[in-house]
């Protein structure tokens, strides 16, 4: 056995350590973190208050996993429960789960708080309200059967020219749209 000030550190016989003994009130400092390495601490300052996840949530996030379902089963959730604390039909949720239809920000404003999430993680920024509209772009609108497709854009990327289609492929409308528009009521559609 070595002893170092508070810390009694136990060796096998080849001499490697295997073991350390300390004073209790050292290891009740350690336990409750009061000497966090101040570099860590400095480095994570500008980041509290963001939204953080498990590393195992995030790693289902990043995979393309749906975040509806992501969060709803780390939170312990059936598709039933959700609902009804959200005032959200449960085939509503399962549909969105399985891929079959996206997530609606007035459905995902009454979800976000129930799985305690910000709307934006909900919704996945990625699928939400690109800034820009590229030629190709697909949207789906409140109305699950129409899609709006991005044919021609502007020099800046905010005004297109859309043309509007029922679930069936019929051509229903087609004219210069703004960005602005289609934020609130419309949401890309994941090709």
């Amino acid at each position: 056995m070595t002893k170092n000030e508070n810390v009694q550190i136990i060796k096998d016989a080849n001499g490697t350590p295997v073991a350390a003994v300390l004073a209790w009130a050292e290891y009740e400092r350690l336990k409750t973190g009061i000497d966090e390495d101040a570099r860590l601490i400095a480095l994570a300052t500008p980041h509290r208050g963001e939204e953080s996840f498990p590393a195992d949530i995030a790693r289902r996030l990043a995979t393309g996993e749906t975040p509806l379902k992501v969060f709803r089963e780390w939170r312990g959730l059936t598709q039933q429960q959700l609902g009804d604390k959200a005032s959200v039909p449960p085939m509503y949720i399962s549909q969105i789960e399985r891929g079959a239809r996206n997530l609606g920000r007035k459905a995902a404003a009454k979800l976000s708080p129930v799985l305690q999430v910000s709307l934006e993680a909900l919704l996945d920024d990625s699928v939400v309200a690109p800034s820009r509209f590229e030629v190709g772009q697909k949207w789906s609108g409140e109305n699950t059967f129409f899609i709006a497709e991005v044919i021609q854009i502007d020099d800046e990327g905010h005004k297109a020219w859309v043309e509007v289609r029922d679930n069936a492929g019929q051509l229903l409308s087609n004219d210069w749209v703004v960005m602005a528009q289609f934020r609130e009521a419309w949401t890309i559609v994941p090709v």
